[in-house]
């Protein structure tokens, strides 16, 4: 089945997502200070097992640096947030299949964050302004990720954040 690749940000925007489709696929990053143990995946996968949808299980994929032990709990901070734009994820427990179709955001692993590289078709994007950019409607909306002609692509969205005068 076919994937949309992770959309460009919208600057002073933030992306709300609270479920995600099965197929998509998440990628974890070591937060600054730690590198991924050889021999470990970074990659899990929303995936449907018969009776539960659930994403594919990590406990420990980051092992801290030798240079990772100077680094401050400052670095740490910083690398989870962006100066223009923000992602809210909520991570979610297992999900009977024949209630959802959904796997919840991916589980905290320790020493690194996660996103979503790949998304299924059909998922759904929740885009809003950023507090005191939103001067120009329309001020929030939904992108999708579609199949149309054998082309996997993301639904266009006019969002205009801003706090020009």
């Amino acid at each position: 089945a076919g994937k949309c690749h992770a959309p460009d940000y919208i600057e002073f925007a933030e992306i709300t997502i609270d479920k995600v489709m099965v197929g998509s696929k998440a990628q974890y990053e070591c937060k600054p200070g730690y590198q991924r143990i050889v021999g470990e995946s970074d990659f899990i996968v929303c995936k449907n097992d018969s009776e539960f949808i659930h994403w594919t299980m990590r406990t420990t994929i980051c092992k801290r640096t030798k240079q990772g032990w100077a680094q401050s709990k400052t670095q740490a901070l910083n690398f989870v947030s962006s100066e223009h734009s923000r992602i809210f994820m909520s991570p979610a427990p297992l999900t009977r299949a024949f209630n959802s179709c959904y796997c919840g955001m991916p589980m905290p692993v320790e020493y690194a964050t996660a996103k979503v590289t790949e998304y299924a078709v059909g998922q759904e994007l929740h885009y809003k302004c950023l507090s005191g950019y939103d001067t120009r409607p329309p001020t929030s909306g939904i992108r999708t990720c579609k199949e149309e002609n054998g082309k996997i692509f993301w639904t266009s969205l006019h969002l205009q954040c801003t706090n020009d005068s």
